[in-house]
C-alpha cells in the first residue's frame, strides 16, 4: 500500500479554474462566490483571467489575447462597452501547472478557495466548495486510451468517485491519487 506524507509533486499537467460570480448574465443578480481577500491572493500566486469554466479548456495565452482583442469586430458586429466591462468583471481566474499540482491544490484548500481542477492531464477531476470537502473524480475515459490494454480492471479505482475532508489532504493523511 502507497503511504502519503504531505503533498507529493509529480509529472503531469493539470489546471485550476476558480470561479467567482454564479449569475455571469444579469448586473442584478450577480453573487460573488470570492472575497476580494481571495482574489487578490490567487492574482498574487499567479492565476490569471479567464471567460472560460472547464479547466481542461484553460489556456492563458488565448484567454489574455481574448480579453485583449474583446472590442474588436471580429464577430462580424461590435460588442457594446457596457458587455465589455460586463464580460471583464464577471472573468474567471485560471492556472495550469506543467507539474508539480500539488503545490497549487495545497494553497487554495488552506485558503478555502473553491475551485474545479483537471488532474494529471485530465485523468481526475477535483472540485472543492469551499468548505469541508473534496470530491475528486476518475475520468476513466482518458484512464482507458492511454492503456495498453483497456480495460476497466487496470484502473486503481474502480467506482470513480471518491470524497476526502480538506484537512485530511492538506495533513498528508490521505492521497488523492494512489
Amino acid at each position: 500500500m502507497k503511504v502519503c506524507n504531505g503533498f507529493i509533486s509529480n509529472s503531469s499537467s493539470s489546471s485550476f479554474i476558480v470561479v467567482r460570480y454564479d449569475e455571469i448574465f444579469s448586473e442584478s443578480r450577480l453573487t460573488k462566490l470570492i472575497s476580494d481577500e481571495h482574489n487578490k491572493l490567487l492574482i498574487d500566486f499567479g492565476f490569471s483571467m479567464t471567460p472560460v469554466y472547464c479547466p481542461e479548456q484553460f489556456d492563458k495565452e488565448k484567454d489574455l489575447e481574448y480579453f485583449d482583442n474583446l472590442n474588436k469586430e471580429e464577430f462580424g458586429f461590435t460588442i457594446s462597452e457596457e458587455t465589455i466591462q460586463h464580460i471583464k468583471k464577471t472573468y474567471n481566474l485560471g492556472y495550469e501547472v506543467p507539474c508539480n499540482q500539488d503545490e497549487v491544490i495545497e494553497f487554495l484548500l488552506k485558503n478555502s478557495i473553491p475551485f474545479r481542477a483537471s488532474i494529471h492531464y485530465d485523468e481526475y477531476s477535483m472540485i472543492y466548495n469551499g468548505n469541508d470537502d473534496v470530491l475528486i473524480l476518475s475520468n476513466f475515459g482518458h484512464i482507458i486510451r492511454e492503456l495498453d490494454d483497456p480495460e476497466i480492471k487496470h484502473c486503481k479505482d474502480k467506482n470513480g468517485i471518491r470524497y476526502f475532508k480538506k484537512d485530511d489532504l492538506i495533513t498528508g493523511k490521505v492521497c488523492y491519487y494512489v
